[in-house]
């Protein structure tokens, strides 16, 4: 296999947050930690949730 010059492209992880409001408390820590483990970047995205998923969400960074 051939080695890659120059830097390796980040790998970014979209998280959905749709509705999650009762599962993002749980959830969204370890993947959060799961992404940072493997050095990937999480992006949140809330996609027109109609319950309190963004402020759990932020709770949870």
């Amino acid at each position: 296999m051939a080695k890659t010059k120059g830097p390796l492209l980040p790998v970014i992880i979209p998280l959905l947050l749709y509705n999650g409001e009762k599962s993002i408390p749980e959830a969204l820590p370890s993947l959060l930690d799961f992404c940072r483990s493997c050095n990937w970047k999480p992006l949140l995205v809330n996609n027109g949730s109609t319950n309190a998923s963004h402020p759990c969400s932020e709770g949870c960074i």
